[in-house]
């Protein structure tokens, strides 16, 4: 579908999410997130991190300095809400995100 839409990419929004801490399907979302934003040349590319994918906005993850890198290059990052009030249910406080979570 991506191939097809070639003229209308810029009137597109993308949104990519990620479900899992496992650090190589977050390495291919973010891949995927700078390869739409690239051979597009859109700025609406979002990523939306929920469940395990959540820890892919943390500090101690090993992507933060790309994540903080795409996200100063127009590609947003959000966190699930509804993830971050379990994680509280079940911590006693919302995790600790980056700046750009």
């Amino acid at each position: 579908m991506l191939l097809t839409l070639n003229a209308q990419a810029a009137n597109q929004k993308y949104v990519i999410h990620i479900s899992t801490d496992d650090a190589r399907t977050q390495k291919i979302v973010l891949n995927n997130a700078a390869n739409l934003q690239k051979h597009y040349g859109i700025d609406n590319v979002e990523i939306v991190a929920y469940g395990p994918g959540l820890s892919l906005l943390t500090q101690s993850n090993k992507n933060t300095d790309r994540v903080e890198s795409m996200a100063m290059n127009n590609i947003t990052f959000s966190a699930c809400h509804n993830t971050m009030k379990a994680i509280k249910r079940k911590k006693g406080k919302f995790p600790t995100l980056t700046r750009w979570g």
